[in-house]
């Protein structure tokens, strides 16, 4: 195989892994479920899905340990809470601070949203605490 097709074939193993595409696909919410999403479904779950893969709370992707993962994931949660308060309390006029400010209320309101709409069909999810989500829902 020379190497434009080598690199070709390796992309779009990769898209076909995108949890974006296996949306459209019909590969999700699962393979082995007699259930599949309507069209509206798709769209909303797409956004969601979409600005979910946008978020700075990604890095903890760079994280090998589970463990690890989830107090980063937890420490964002509470660091982006912290930022966009004080962020609120002293306002300014400035465009940057604005897109700052709508940047992290999105991303405030779309990680519960992704939680509900999008973790919870897929096969490894569970809950692991009922406590701990909802603080991070709240949150």
């Amino acid at each position: 195989m020379d190497r434009p097709n080598q690199y070709f074939e390796r992309f779009k193993r990769w898209i076909a892994d995108f949890l974006i595409c296996k949306v459209w696909t019909d590969k999700y919410p699962t393979e082995k479920s007699d259930y599949r999403l309507s069209v509206f479904e798709k769209l909303v779950m797409s956004l969601l899905i979409l600005i979910r893969y946008l978020s700075l709370g990604q890095i903890k992707r760079l994280i090998k340990n589970k463990e690890k993962r989830t107090q980063c994931s937890e420490i964002y949660v509470l660091l982006r809470l912290g930022i966009l308060t004080a962020l609120v309390s002293f306002p300014s006029n400035s465009f940057i601070y604005a897109v700052f400010v709508i940047y992290l209320l999105v991303e405030v309101f779309n990680y519960p949203l992704y939680l509900i709409f999008v973790e919870t069909y897929g096969e490894e999810w569970r809950l692991r605490s009922p406590n701990r989500s909802l603080m991070l829902l709240f949150i």
